[in-house]
């Protein structure tokens, strides 16, 4: 059994007895957020510091969470797991290509699927990041496809 299994079955124990919502994450597995999806513009290089003191300026996807969630987050080396309360904002990537597609869901409420991993260089802007495969307007579970016409 390898060291990143038991500590999901150490986490998984102690989640257990939890009253709050809690998940533990893996960069392997996908998940799926809802939130606010919002374009930010951070200094990137070269000191990370000030657009206005000469740094350039680096766009990215925030999505801001419905529901801040707690992390207990595992890498695939299985080092010690990283533990994070509240929180409620994560650092959305993806490829070039994607990331010019998905301008149409800029500050609306989205479904967001991808992989969670630490936030580690400047260029990550929350704590946790999500890199995602899939953006799409939230369902809801009212919709014209689901009513039943009746004929007069």
């Amino acid at each position: 059994m390898s060291i990143r299994t038991i500590w999901l079955l150490i986490f998984s124990i102690i989640l257990s007895g939890c009253e709050k919502q809690q998940q533990v994450f893996d960069e392997e597995t996908t998940y799926t957020f809802s939130g606010k999806l919002v374009g930010e513009v951070f200094p990137g290089l070269p000191n990370y510091r000030s657009i206005e003191e000469g740094d350039d300026a680096e766009m990215c996807l925030i999505l801001y969470l419905d529901n801040p969630i707690s992390v207990y987050y595992i890498s695939p080396e299985g080092d010690k797991p990283c533990i994070a309360e509240g929180v409620s904002r994560l650092h959305v990537f993806t490829t070039r290509e994607k990331y010019m597609s998905y301008d149409c869901f800029l500050w609306k409420k989205v479904l967001v699927s991808g992989r969670v991993s630490l936030g580690l260089s400047p260029h990550h802007h929350a704590e946790f990041l999500l890199e995602t495969d899939r953006i799409s307007p939230p369902k809801h579970p009212f919709s014209m496809r689901n009513l039943k016409w009746n004929r007069l």
